[in-house]
């Protein structure tokens, strides 16, 4: 052990962070100084896809290098998001990359140490324990019950049970006059814990079951803001394009598709969140829809609740 963790410090010193570290969480449109989000860039710059500056913000030019480099590896869809798919592909490219360079033992060597180091935590947590137990079964029947258990294994009663929870849903008639943005319609996040929690992103899909011609093959803009009205502070943009061919009937294209929503509630604070649409032409019939499937938070909180958006016309007599 030893041994490995002198190696581990003459690696630290010789090789910078970024050499040997890999992905190991999503990243996504709207992060700022994001330490990962810095590595992600100097390795679409190894890649001769990125050329803008290392800073570990995720903005416009993070977003299309990695639409590239998912387009060049052929992993779809191809959205600019650097989720499971992509950052593994990436590792692998990172260690092939490291290890032609002759640094690939080091890169082993180093997950190697942090695996060991681990395991040994965990073997001396269950020494620990089975010492305790040791200790206590060694005491008297009088003893024993004068020992005070470490956890109340009391029942209690919530009588205010708390949560963190997503709800919204409207249908709305796309407008009959084109123009630069509309909204879709708005949902409510509400935080019941005791404590602050910090949002990451929305996961959701989108269902297009339109007739438009117009709107076939072009980029549009989804974004959402921190309130009703379109001068309300703008929380993220996200791009997407629609497919050229129209959907058959009943059977529309679904879409993956994330929301990046850097937000932190405090306790029993509640945000009211509006989503708008840029660019979007005319629609002749059908339907559009987005539907919420996951609220992703940094903070170790599940959400429960989701949000569902419907624009709808009716085909003409």
């Amino acid at each position: 052990m030893i041994i490995f963790q002198r190696i581990l410090v003459l690696t630290l010193l010789v090789l910078p962070f970024s050499v040997w570290a890999d992905f190991s969480r999503d990243l996504y449109f709207g992060l700022k100084n994001d330490p990962d989000v810095k590595i992600l860039q100097e390795f679409l710059i190894s890649r001769g896809l990125y050329a803008g500056p290392t800073n570990g913000n995720f903005f416009a030019l993070t977003k299309e290098a990695v639409k590239k480099f998912q387009q060049q590896e052929n992993i779809e869809p191809a959205f600019g998001y650097f989720g499971l798919k992509t950052r593994t592909r990436a590792n692998v490219l990172n260690f092939s990359q490291q290890a032609s360079s002759g640094q690939g033992l080091i890169v082993f060597l180093t997950a190697r140490i942090r695996t060991l180091q681990d395991q040994l935590k965990t073997l001396q947590e269950k020494l620990d324990q089975e010492k305790a137990a040791a200790a206590a079964s060694s005491l008297s029947p009088v003893e024993q019950t004068l020992v005070i258990p470490l956890v109340d294994t009391t029942p209690s009663v919530v009588s205010n049970p708390t949560w963190v929870n997503v709800s919204g849903q409207a249908t709305s008639t796309f407008p009959e006059i084109e123009g630069p943005f509309f909204k879709l319609g708005e949902f409510k996040v509400y935080n019941g814990l005791e404590r602050a929690v910090l949002f990451a992103n929305f996961e959701l899909e989108v269902v297009d079951e339109m007739e438009s011609t117009p709107n076939r093959n072009k980029k549009i803009s989804f974004l959402l803001r921190d309130g009703l009205d379109s001068t309300d502070p703008l929380i993220s943009s996200t791009e997407f394009t629609f497919i050229l061919a129209h959907p058959k009937i009943g059977s529309p294209y679904i879409y993956p598709l994330n929301f990046a929503f850097p937000v932190t509630l405090k306790s029993k604070e509640e945000k009211v969140v509006s989503v708008w649409v840029e660019q979007l032409k005319y629609v002749k019939s059908g339907t559009l829809q987005l539907r919420s499937t996951k609220t992703v938070m940094v903070t170790d909180v599940v959400a429960r609740g989701r949000w569902n958006l419907v624009l709808t016309r009716e085909p003409p007599l």
